[in-house]
């Protein structure tokens, strides 16, 4: 039989921890044990819906009438804090964690969840071509550059390969209606100068 209170003791940092799945893994590791450290721009959740544009397009838009992840786990409870930084700025990531540990003394989990999609604030879905470089960088910046300052020293290059092959699949379903192929290569490691001093 497995033990519910298997994460006593345990400190989780949760990014976007203010609404949907980022609320759900912090009730989720609250309901075995863990503290939890709720970072996000604002502690209440997202409407779901902009009511003077009908569209789910602003991370500023939020509910006045729910409680935050963090007091709804203490509402359980449990422990839970509320922290407000924004996962693209290494400075508050950096003030971020050391609050965390100053509170606890330490970061036992780190799920770096916070996440957007730019692509569902607009009225159908765009493909390559139709997404402008505003809406592209701030999905990266969010959920990619995100991720990295919550896991600083991920090397780089990997996670860059790594959105560089889901790019080309989305590339390839956005024109294959168009008879247009699109692929990666993948030929492994090579001696290059860029790999001397691997």
């Amino acid at each position: 039989m497995s033990n519910p209170r298997r994460l006593e003791n345990r400190n989780a940092i949760v990014t976007g921890s203010s609404s949907g799945l980022g609320a759900a893994i912090s009730l989720a590791l609250s309901s075995h044990g863990a503290s939890i450290f709720c970072i996000d721009l604002y502690p209440t959740p997202r409407n779901a819906i902009n009511s003077n544009t009908n569209r789910a397009d602003d991370i500023h838009n939020r509910t006045r009438d729910q409680s935050g992840t963090h007091e709804r786990i203490r509402q359980l409870g449990s422990e839970a804090t509320y922290h407000k930084a924004d996962v693209t700025r290494a400075r508050d990531i950096e003030l971020a964690i050391r609050a965390c540990v100053a509170k606890y003394k330490r970061v036992d989990i780190m799920v770096n969840n916070a996440g957007i999609s730019v692509e569902s604030t607009h009225l159908r879905p765009l493909r390559c071509h139709e997404t402008s470089e505003e809406d592209f960088d701030r999905t990266l910046a969010i959920n990619t550059k995100g991720m990295f300052l919550g896991c600083n020293g991920t090397p780089s290059y990997c996670a860059s390969k790594g959105a560089a092959v889901m790019l080309t699949k989305q590339i390839a379903l956005d024109y294959a209606g168009d008879l247009i192929h699109c692929n990666a290569l993948f030929p492994g490691f090579l001696q290059t100068s860029m790999t001397q001093n691997l």
